[in-house]
């Protein structure tokens, strides 16, 4: 029987170990759920599918925003992004449920047509790729410490070179693992890569605990990061990594849809728990790291971990590991938005698997030029945060919902949807100004 969704038209590769013909966990045999202990649909799985939707690249930059907006602020605002990401993920698993469709891009096109659709469709392309290419900056960031360690800054051998050069480095690792897990053609058939890399990003949690104890504070950490943000551009830059920090918007959608009994209420629990537990993350991970590095806190942490590491500490070895494995995890999420987005405007009647797998590689391909023409990981996060994020996070949720009730609604819900409207305006307006300040700043310090 033909599927119908998300996954008719995803145009990519089935996975190997997905299941064979059964639609839900309910229609599968007693041993197979008893085999499987991660099923797909099940609420388990689309409570790792979010985690995972979320967590990534962000979570490097949460000890340098911390000293940017100071510790007490940046906690303040971490929590806040927390629960405005629950809103606004209520507000897309609402209007896919009641409209009907089953993703972003059917409902932006029924409820706008295609005009607006378009103009979506780019902010989705915008925040995907840009995503993708913070990923593929943060593997040669993980690796090249080691890399360096091991050959030198200037090798001569031709492999010592690949390993050590950024843009090398890049493009090996861009064609060897991350394009091939961007083929897979559900969100579902890389369920257990998602569990790993949500199981890996928790260990830099850790490591930021044991860093500090055994280390202790940075003779840099003063009383002042407690509560003092550097200046007011270094506050609205934390505010953009904090939107990027939990921007997951573009897989609700498809996460919400796969779910075996694809409810509100059972979505709202999902969500409920990730959040949660990827803002406990966060604060773990950011503020110890910061007490450990006080003002030499980079604005991705790998960096100020490489000393530790130069010097042979294993439990930095292994975060270093695992923060790898979480970012490769995290790549696929990207890229399947993007598929999806592009096959919808394309229509395709035949081919989908083909036109699919070309534009999983054309958006990996650009993601890796922006990757080597701006390499810092922060800037990145603050141009697509405000930029794109901004609209996918805000913006289009709550204007989807005006449009979908059609003025019939309480006082309190058009308050509700104006209030997100007006957030995701200010972060788009000041936040992209400050963002491109910052990455005009980068290239004349570059350039020096």
């Amino acid at each position: 029987m033909p599927k119908s969704g998300p996954a008719a038209f995803a145009g990519g590769l089935e996975s190997p170990i997905a299941e064979k013909g059964y639609e839900t966990t309910r229609e599968r045999p007693q041993w197979n759920c008893l085999v499987d202990l991660l099923p797909a649909g099940s609420e388990t799985a689309a409570v790792f599918n979010v985690m995972k939707a979320t967590l990534g690249a962000g979570i490097l930059s949460l000890p340098f925003t911390m000293l940017s907006a100071g510790l007490a602020l940046g906690l303040i605002l971490l929590t806040v992004m927390a629960g405005l990401s629950v809103l606004s993920v209520g507000l897309i698993v609402r209007v896919v449920h009641k409209s009907g469709r089953d993703t972003y891009e059917e409902v932006v096109d029924l409820l706008f047509g295609r005009g607006w659709g378009f103009l979506y469709q780019l902010a989705m392309f915008v925040f995907c790729f840009g995503t993708s290419a913070v990923y593929i900056v943060t593997i040669y960031d993980i690796v090249s410490p080691v890399t360096i360690h091991a050959f030198g800054k200037d090798p001569e051998v031709w492999y010592a070179i690949v390993l050590t050069n950024r843009m090398y480095f890049s493009v090996l690792i861009t064609v060897i693992v991350l394009l091939p897990v961007s083929l897979m053609k559900t969100i579902n058939s890389i369920r257990y890569l998602t569990l790993t890399g949500s199981l890996c990003a928790c260990f830099l949690a850790i490591t930021s605990l044991y860093v500090v104890i055994r280390y202790g504070a940075a003779t840099t950490f003063t009383s002042d990061m407690l509560w003092k943000p550097l200046n007011v551009s270094s506050l609205v830059s934390a505010f953009n990594t904090y939107l990027f920090a939990f921007a997951n918007q573009p897989n609700i959608p498809e996460i919400f849809t796969e779910l075996s009994t694809p409810t509100p209420r059972t979505m709202r629990k999902v969500t409920l728990i990730s959040i949660f537990s990827v803002l406990l993350l966060y604060a773990v991970e950011g503020c110890p790291f910061l007490v450990a590095y006080g003002t030499n806190t980079k604005s991705n942490i790998l960096i100020s971990l490489g000393d530790r590491l130069n010097e042979g500490d294993l439990v930095v070895a292994v975060a270093f590991l695992m923060t790898a494995v979480t970012v490769v995890s995290s790549f696929p999420l990207n890229i399947y938005p993007v598929r999806i987005t592009i096959l919808h405007s394309l229509r395709p009647e035949r081919n989908k698997t083909v036109i699919g797998m070309v534009v999983s590689t054309l958006t990996v391909g650009l993601a890796l030029c922006v990757a080597i023409i701006l390499p810092d990981v922060n800037i990145i996060l603050g141009v697509v945060g405000a930029m794109a994020g901004s609209v996918i996070c805000f913006l289009t949720p709550a204007a989807l919902n005006m449009k979908l009730d059609r003025g019939d609604v309480f006082v309190r819900d058009r308050i509700y949807y104006c209030f997100m409207i007006t957030i995701g305006l200010v972060a788009f307006l000041m936040g992209t100004c400050i963002a491109i300040l910052d990455a005009l700043k980068f290239y004349r310090q570059r350039t020096l």
